[in-house]
């Protein structure tokens, strides 16, 4: 029962709650089970990258986007990737896009053998990226899934086997059960 002395008692209370949820829901985004701090250089790398590209982005926004849906539309996901990575440096936080890039570079084909080499990095870079912003279960264990896949193509086994289960126990997937049995039974 609020009282003369205690006008704003419910208020802070209310407030206290709000606290209180905040709190509990940033422990919970917080507490991923896979170890991302073990690979956090790919991630720092590519966002390095990203910060020198940002400095030449002069596209806006939604050209940025008509980009995107050309070369989806044309089924090129390199060139796919290389204009999202230009939307990622005008919204660096953005959970969907690390993990549509993740997407986009798991499916590219390498414009030349350079390039052949670091998307396997940029991969797990994104997808790991994408792991830790992931605002729900399923967008991690996608997200894992692809960084899994680009710690396999760099041989990198045991994690990549690591991110197979953690993606599996966030979210079963018969095809993604099915890769990490064969690559557990060839590698681990």
């Amino acid at each position: 029962m609020l009282t003369a002395r205690h006008p704003f008692h419910a208020v802070w209370m209310a407030l206290l709650g709000l606290i209180f949820v905040a709190v509990q829901h940033g422990a919970a985004q917080a507490a991923k089970n896979f170890p991302v701090s073990q690979f956090s250089y790919f991630i720092s790398d590519y966002e390095a990258e990203l910060a020198k590209l940002s400095k030449s982005v002069t596209k806006t926004k939604p050209e940025i986007e008509t980009d995107i849906a050309a070369a989806e539309a044309a089924g090129n996901q390199r060139l796919a990737a290389a204009a999202i990575e230009q939307l990622i440096t005008k919204e660096p936080s953005n959970p969907a896009l690390w993990l549509q890039l993740a997407t986009a570079l798991s499916e590219a084909e390498p414009i030349n053998d350079s390039d052949g080499y670091t998307l396997p990095s940029r991969v797990i870079g994104a997808g790991l990226r994408a792991y830790m912003l992931a605002p729900d279960a399923e967008d991690e264990a996608a997200a894992l899934a692809i960084a899994a896949g680009g710690l396999a193509k760099r041989e990198y086994w045991r994690p990549a086997l690591l991110a197979y289960k953690e993606s599996l126990k966030l979210a079963e997937d018969p095809e993604l059960r099915e890769t990490y049995e064969t690559l557990r039974i060839e590698r681990g």
